[in-house]
């Protein structure tokens, strides 16, 4: 095989030629690439970690359910750190839709048994869907993925505020109110909590602005 080749004529787990041989055999037979690392004759290898993910990113960019199953196959403590290697490429092959899908059903599979595992998974996906806006994508399209997601689990409003607060100008306040629609228009939801809190930041003279030209906020707005 072309890894023993490499690693006959004394290459490192750290050289980078190592790990792109084995993200293309992990491309092509995800299994077989994980039991070559695993096997005791490659123990010595240094670097094992950025192996690791060089297995799991060649698998999720053709397999991403197989690539999920390894991930949930390591250690516990090494999950966690193989998260946003599997993501770029998962998305890339499923889009921001299949990343979703990880990532619920990681939530609905690990939020007791690993709970750091299934936070950093939602946390990856939602800086996904982040960057997928900053390179073009528009509000609407990203409220309909935050929305899909609050519908099947809890996204915590501190997440919602933080989340918009990256937005420029009021694309905050325009993501959190589409969102809040999407998901009920309920008053005491997050995505409607996190957007008053939001007006509350505001000069009452820009709030007023805003509220005026959004009239479906205004139940929830406390008056100044």
């Amino acid at each position: 095989e072309a890894m023993d080749a490499w690693k006959a004529q004394g290459k490192s787990g750290g050289d980078r030629i190592m790990w792109h041989t084995l993200y293309g055999m992990a491309a092509d037979n995800p299994q077989a690439a994980m039991a070559w690392l695993n096997a005791p004759k490659n123990a010595d290898l240094n670097n094992r970690n950025d192996l690791v993910n060089a297995v799991l990113a060649g698998a999720a960019l053709e397999k991403p359910e197989e690539a999920a199953r390894l991930i949930a196959a390591l250690p516990e403590e090494q999950r966690e750190w193989c998260v946003g290697h599997f993501s770029w490429n998962a998305i890339q092959n499923g889009g921001l839709d299949g990343g979703i899908d990880w990532m619920l059903a990681t939530k609905k599979q690990y939020a007791e048994s690993d709970p750091a595992y299934a936070k950093a998974v939602e946390q990856e996906i939602l800086d996904r869907i982040f960057k997928a806006n900053q390179l073009g994508g528009a509000l609407p399209e990203m409220a309909d993925h935050l929305a899909r997601i609050y519908e099947s689990t809890p996204i915590e409003m501190t997440q919602l505020v933080s989340l918009a607060g990256r937005l420029n100008g009021t694309d905050g306040l325009e993501l959190l109110s589409e969102m809040s629609v999407k998901s009920g228009s309920d008053p005491d939801g997050a995505p409607a909590q996190a957007l008053q809190l939001l007006l509350g930041r505001m000069s009452p003279e820009r709030k007023q602005v805003w509220l005026d030209a959004h009239p479906e906020n205004s139940g929830g707005a406390s008056e100044d």
